[in-house]
């Protein structure tokens, strides 16, 4: 088995991530892998979805997507759909 841990501080190695880092050391001491997985600075909530979903009808960028399936794929190590 392996966790995705999903980092959605804007600060790529800041108390969110020193906080899933212990979380990956504990899995690991109970024989489970984990990846640690950061979406970015990128906004994506708030007025910035509302104005992007009203341009696009989608408040999910293609390359935010992309970035998040590739990596659930590696954990997986399996193929993932999205359409």
């Amino acid at each position: 088995m392996k966790v995705l841990l999903v980092n959605g501080s804007p600060n790529k190695e800041g108390c969110t991530f020193t906080a899933l880092s212990e979380i990956a050391k504990t899995l690991k001491e109970e024989g489970i892998d984990s990846e640690i997985y950061w979406i970015g600075k990128k906004a994506i909530a708030g007025c910035i979805s509302r104005a992007l979903y009203k341009k696009t009808g989608n408040v999910w960028t293609a390359a935010f997507v992309n970035g998040l399936l590739m990596t659930i794929m590696t954990v997986a190590n399996t193929t993932v759909y999205y359409r």
